[in-house]
This record gives C-alpha cells, sequence and structure tokens, in this order.
C-alpha cells in the first residue's frame, strides 16, 4: 500500500491548494563561498611566496638541527605537495564536473539552466 499525497503533505491537498515552493536562493552563498576561498587562497599564496623569499633570497636560512641543504630539499617537497593539493582540490573538480556535463542531452542542459559552450573541434567544422 502506497500513502497518498493527502498522507505526505497534510492540509495541502485539494483542488484549491497550491504547490509549496521552495524559498532557498543559494546565490549569495555561493558568492559568500567563492570570496571567503578567494581570500583563503590570496593568503595561501601570500605566504607560499615569502617563505620562497625568505629561504632563497636569506643564505643562512635553514631549519634548526637541519643543514641548508636539507631545509631547501623540505621546502621543494612541500612546495609540490601544496601546488599538488592546489591542483587537486581546484582545478580537478572544475574539470572532472566539465568533463561529465559534456555527456548531459539537450534536455538535461536546459533543466540545470547551462547551455553548451561550443568545443574546440566545434570551430574548427565550422570553419
Amino acid at each position: 500500500m502506497t500513502p497518498k499525497d493527502s498522507d505526505l503533505l497534510p492540509g495541502a491537498s485539494g483542488p484549491n491548494t497550491t504547490a509549496p515552493r521552495a524559498n532557498y536562493k543559494p546565490h549569495e552563498q555561493l558568492r559568500q563561498a567563492r570570496r571567503s576561498a578567494s581570500i583563503h587562497d590570496a593568503i595561501d599564496t601570500i605566504i607560499f611566496v615569502a617563505v620562497d623569499a625568505l629561504f632563497l633570497l636569506w643564505p643562512r636560512a635553514h631549519i634548526p638541527f637541519l643543514s641548508r641543504r636539507a631545509s631547501l630539499l623540505i621546502l621543494l617537497i612541500a612546495n609540490i605537495s601544496l601546488i599538488g593539493f592546489w591542483i587537486r582540490t581546484r582545478w580537478l573538480p572544475r574539470w572532472r564536473a566539465k568533463r561529465i556535463s559534456e555527456t548531459w542531452t539537450e534536455e538535461e542542459r536546459s533543466r540545470f539552466g547551462t547551455t553548451r559552450q561550443p568545443d574546440r573541434s566545434d570551430r574548427k567544422n565550422r570553419s
């Protein structure tokens, strides 16, 4: 036995009622999250460049109990790790989403309000 609509939405069924509307507009939250991420990335980049500049421009800079060469090797590993983290968290998800959305039909694109961007191969075929 399946529940009826009147059981799921008591008081919201019948010929004279209107369907419930979603009152959620995520645009401001998305804008705020993007702004926060941009500020976070800018601070990370400033610290990244400042630490590299300190180690490269000041010849006596080193990690305590390590030689300068070992300190620079650790700095190199940290730089590679940070760049890998940025790629993994920023670029890779965007690339995956774009790759998946290219398989959508026109009906799916219109439902989500996205339009198909002309592909590079499409531009070549037009010429």
